[in-house]
């Protein structure tokens, strides 16, 4: 082995340990307070484990294959995973969608044959909400009780749920409230029950779409895997160029192919929540909703 690829080895050796010991503490050291934060910033969240195991993954990779890019790239794509693949963001999702419905037709068959007004419907389901929205109608029963109105709670409970089918069944409730009767209520929710479960139903279409593009993203990966490794076990001698600085220069561009193709296929699967439309704002200028 030359003495720059060596080097170089050392280097990234000494920094693996060093960022992995750090990740070790920070992993655990408690954790200090920070107040909540109502919705996500947009920004990646990586957390120390992920870092953990990537490091390990990289030096992993670079003990059996002496590839500084190679462990480079396993590195990042531990890093990436679950930011690669969506599965679990997706059925969370549907879970919450599905929520939602039973929790509209649950107001629904409340108001069957029923003398509620809205607040009581409501404060009637949240005691028996699924328990992926539980938090946010309990969090909407409390601001009734401590006074807030029925406008600035429900303009709450929008925020809350966080997803354009809250907002259409809340902008309903908003336009009902003190013009609509038990009979009349019933059919708003009735209808805003079945518009959720289309919703649902084509997002399960599309997740099936999805899922098969994240197959072949894997079968990928798992190709690849797998032509490394006979190539290392049955002809290690046709791999030695890599291991010399120009070698690993050359190595960036199939890697960078397959990472393109990953990415392709991600943006394919990718699935693009439509966004919100109700606006405190707006409803204050324009009804005088929350004054």
């Amino acid at each position: 082995m030359s003495s720059p690829l060596r080097l170089l080895l050392t280097v990234l050796a000494g920094a693996g340990i060093a960022t992995a010991i750090w990740c070790a503490a920070a992993a655990f050291s408690p954790p200090t307070s920070r107040p909540p934060r109502h919705r996500s910033s947009g920004r990646v969240r990586v957390d120390t484990r992920t870092v953990g195991l990537g490091l390990a993954a990289a030096m992993l990779v670079l003990v059996i294959t002496r590839w500084p890019v190679a462990a480079l790239a396993a590195l990042v794509l531990v890093i990436g995973w679950p930011q690669l693949f969506q599965s679990v963001g997706a059925t969370r999702e549907r879970r919450r969608i599905d929520a939602m419905a039973k929790w509209l037709e649950d107001l629904r068959d409340l108001q069957r044959g029923s003398n509620l007004d809205l607040p009581q419907a409501l404060d009637r389901s949240a005691s028996r909400a699924p328990k992926e929205i539980a938090v946010e109608l309990q969090r909407f029963g409390d601001r009734v009780r401590h006074h807030v109105t029925v406008d600035d709670a429900l303009l709450g409970l929008a925020d809350d749920l966080d997803h354009p089918v809250a907002d259409n069944a809340v902008a309903a409730m908003l336009f009902a409230y003190g013009h609509a009767s038990g009979s009349e209520l019933y059919e708003t929710f009735e209808q805003l029950a079945a518009s959720a479960r289309d919703e649902l139903v084509a997002r399960d279409r599309i997740d099936r779409m999805r899922q098969a593009f994240e197959r072949s993203m894997r079968r990928m990966l798992a190709i690849l895997a797998v032509l490394i490794a006979y190539l290392l076990v049955v002809s290690r001698d046709t791999l030695a160029e890599y291991e010399t600085p120009t070698g690993q220069a050359y190595l960036v561009v199939p890697i960078a192919i397959w990472t393109g193709s990953l990415l392709w296929l991600r943006r394919l699967s990718r699935y693009d929540r439509t966004a919100r439309f109700l606006d405190r704002d707006a409803l204050v200028d324009r009804i005088g909703v929350g004054r």
